[in-house]
């Protein structure tokens, strides 16, 4: 709730929104956090601790608090200058080319800047998978594309055609995004239109 609070403060300079004052909205997020139900089996239960993963709010609520930790230790940091960054959800991933005990330094004192437990799945080596993207070192460049899998095409389904494209173009602006160059980009779309 403070994050969310800092957030809100920094961005709006304390200015309410839509007529809402911003300790207004810290008060309104204690309530929602504090009286979710849900109902399992006929029993009402609550949450002892964090929040539903699949509402549309508490995804908006924890891309928030991940905002803040990305301003706070990781952009306004010499460190992660030349470093690779990625936000999926709840989870954050990034690229380290330093010691190995500078690392070890950063994630306790991540440990110590954070309220709640973090788990922390730490990997070596030049080449990586994470969600559907493959990261590679190779020579020092930053190699990265993404893992296409084929799907079922739309007038076999019945999936609307519509949908499709809008599939087919969020794809294409993530291959945007992760591709290192034009050629691997371009050899990705090839393997997309491929597959799909």
């Amino acid at each position: 709730v403070d994050r969310i609070g800092y957030l809100l403060a920094k961005h709006r300079q304390n200015q309410p929104i839509n007529h809402i004052s911003i300790v207004t909205i810290e008060r309104l997020l204690e309530l929602y956090l504090k009286y979710t139900l849900f109902i399992f089996e006929d029993y009402i239960y609550t949450f002892n601790h964090g929040m539903p993963n699949e509402t549309r709010f508490s995804t908006l609520l924890s891309n928030l608090c991940l905002y803040y930790w990305k301003t706070k230790k990781f952009q306004d940091n010499q460190q992660f200058q030349n470093e690779f960054l990625l936000q999926y959800n709840d989870e954050l991933f990034f690229t380290w080319n330093q010691a190995k005990e500078n690392l070890r330094i950063f994630l306790l004192e991540l440990k110590e800047f954070s309220d709640d437990d973090i788990d922390m799945d730490i990997e070596y080596g030049q080449q990586i998978n994470i969600q559907n993207i493959h990261l590679e070192n190779c020579h020092g460049q930053l190699y990265s594309t993404m893992n296409t899998s084929s799907v079922l095409l739309p007038y076999v389904t019945g999936y609307p055609k519509v949908k499709y494209q809008q599939w087919f173009r969020s794809t294409l602006i993530r291959l945007i995004q992760l591709c290192s160059d034009y050629r691997d980009f371009t050899r990705q779309r090839i393997q997309m239109e491929i597959h799909c």
